[in-house]
């Protein structure tokens, strides 16, 4: 354990914990949200909880600046993309897993954070108030990638002459260079999802603690569903709202307090699905490595010393995995 978004408004009924969102985010400009983030679910697209961003956006920048300095220096070459023509190449080709975009580009800047989210990923539209929205400008939108860039191969029509398209390119401007990014993006995603977008709900430490010692029931241990489904509330709110310290030493507490096997092996699996699924991203947030090391792995090592060979076998497996992830 040693380092992640066109949806107009509709006329369609409002279910409950549902926000309907505008055709426009409201300015990112304002003094009351300088910037929003916008996350991807099993049910499409959400906004972030306002007082979320602010902590989301600070660590993902970091790990953007700390990937883009290894690049420019020749290592882990591949792993961001800058710039409004090599981000919107970036969101064609589907590979990106956070993007940055300031809110000068627009409605196109818009679309493209909300078609990241489509294909996986997550972005943020900084306002111009905020402390970091000059550094986002000066790079011209910014990426980190989960895949590097597909080299394009030269056709036949390039070399006798530019193409209509790559002409249309040159002189589009930033925002519609992102709009034309999009549609790419999307036929390379799973069908758009609905306009209407879930708001993440607030949590607090509270209801984690409530919820692990749920899962240790019988009918909810029984429910294939009850796993993914914590999996994801922890990607989307837990981790985000509470932090890596609180909600994995949640985990710790209630994994020594289980009084069954299947209760402390859900309580790992979840944490194998944070390091393993959608290529781990929800891992590489600075600092969450290293607080599920102190304060789940380290915590419970005494207690699974004392299981079987068989039982013990599982944990061995899953952190070889981490390990290597």
């Amino acid at each position: 354990f040693g380092a992640p978004m066109g949806f107009g408004a509709l006329s369609a009924p409002v279910r409950p914990g549902l926000v309907v969102v505008p055709a426009r985010l409201p300015p990112a400009s304002s003094k009351s949200a300088t910037a929003f983030a916008v996350l991807p679910t099993e049910n499409g697209p959400v906004l972030a909880p306002p007082n979320a961003v602010p902590n989301m956006l600070r660590a993902d920048w970091a790990l953007f600046l700390e990937l883009a300095m290894y690049a420019l220096h020749g290592q882990m070459v591949g792993r961001v993309a800058f710039g409004i023509e090599e981000v919107a190449e970036a969101i064609s080709q589907a590979v990106v897993a956070v993007i940055f975009i300031p809110a000068s580009c627009g409605i196109g800047g818009e679309t493209a954070v909300r078609g990241v989210a489509m294909c996986g990923g997550r972005g943020y539209i900084v306002g111009a108030n905020h402390e970091l929205f000059e550094d986002v400008e000066d790079w011209g939108t910014a990426a980190i990638l989960h895949n590097p860039l597909t080299c394009h191969k030269v056709t036949e029509e390039e070399i006798r002459g530019e193409p209509e398209s790559k002409r249309a390119r040159k002189e589009a401007t930033a925002e519609e260079l992102l709009n034309m990014a999009v549609p790419k993006a999307a036929a390379m995603a799973p069908p758009p999802p609905p306009t209407i977008l879930e708001e993440a709900a607030p949590t607090s430490e509270a209801e984690l603690r409530r919820e692990l010692k749920h899962l240790g029931r019988l009918d909810v241990l029984e429910d294939k569903a009850s796993i993914p489904e914590f999996v994801s509330a922890t990607r989307i709110r837990y981790l985000p709202q509470l932090g890596a310290k609180v909600v994995f030493g949640a985990f710790g507490e209630a994994f020594c307090r289980a009084n069954l096997e299947a209760h402390r092996k859900a309580l790992l699996y979840i944490v194998h699905e944070l390091f393993m699924a959608k290529r781990g991203v929800a891992m590489k947030v600075e600092g969450r490595r290293s607080e599920c090391l102190e304060q789940f792995l380290v915590r419970i090592g005494p207690m699974v010393r004392r299981f079987t060979s068989k039982e013990r076998q599982a944990y061995v497996k899953a952190a070889s995995a981490w390990t290597a992830a």
